[in-house]
């Protein structure tokens, strides 16, 4: 009985094996590798460079230089009265000067001219005060203040010649003549980009010169008279004397220069 347990066991272990060695899966091994092989991790920063900024270069501006009439005409001039006091000096701070000032010779309903708030308010007309002067520099401001036309002064006038300076609404200015019953006009570039304006004469003996808002802008060399009245005019454009075109002016200045060489 013993034999026959001894037996059977011994043929079940075969048997096992033998199915155990049926059910193995071809291709895979079991064993297990004799060293685990080892990983070495290597961690990578990566660095944002910012992009390099193209700067677009500014334009540069040369100064232009100023013309050769500036040195040798106006500045020396402007040199010598630079520690002078003006022989006129009118800020229109005192309404009741008015009277000391006339039309010339326009005059319509439109017209008008008066002082207030330190400013003289000139409408479709000229006017004078009785200024004579032969040689001199003259600077005065004149704002547009109304309408469209242009304001001038004239100056170094008699009954066949004379000479004006006008600035127009556009802020363009011409030099104008009327010589031996001939008109002519030079216009020269625009000199403002707001409607105030700084003129600047200078006249000594057969030259002028002419400077808008410190912008030198004319010289001419001429047959003028020697002599003359300075007056204002300020009119609509075009002439329609039924517009309104109003200039306020202010500071004033004039310098008898005569006496220089």
């Amino acid at each position: 009985m013993k034999k026959d347990l001894g037996a059977r066991a011994v043929g079940l272990a075969i048997l096992f094996l033998l199915l155990m060695s049926a059910c193995r899966v071809p291709g895979i091994s079991t064993a297990m590798p004799s060293s685990p092989t080892a990983m070495t991790g290597v961690m990578v920063t990566e660095t944002s460079v910012p992009p390099t900024a193209t700067l677009t270069p500014r334009p540069t501006f040369t100064a232009m230089p100023p013309p050769e009439w500036v040195a040798a005409f106006a500045q020396p001039i402007l040199d010598a009265i630079a520690s002078r006091s003006p022989d006129v000096v009118e800020d229109f701070s005192y309404p009741n000067r008015i009277s000391s000032w006339q039309r010339a010779n326009i005059g319509t309903e439109t017209s008008s001219f008066q002082i207030k708030e330190g400013e003289f308010f000139v409408t479709n007309s000229d006017f004078t005060r009785g200024f004579n002067y032969g040689d001199f520099v003259l600077e005065i401001d004149g704002q547009i203040i109304q309408g469209t036309g242009n304001w001038s002064i004239s100056f170094r006038n008699d009954s066949y010649r004379s000479v004006s300076v006008q600035i127009s609404d556009d802020g363009s200015g011409s030099f104008l003549k009327h010589l031996g019953g001939i008109d002519t006009s030079n216009v020269f570039t625009p000199s403002m980009s707001n409607p105030l304006s700084h003129l600047q004469i200078i006249a000594k003996d057969s030259c002028l010169g002419i400077h808008i808002n410190a912008i030198p802008k004319y010289y001419e060399c001429l047959n003028l008279p020697a002599y003359g009245s300075i007056s204002f005019r300020v009119y609509p454009h075009p002439k329609e004397w039924t517009s309104i075109f109003t200039v306020a002016f202010d500071n004033l200045k004039i310098w008898d220069i005569s006496d220089l060489p």
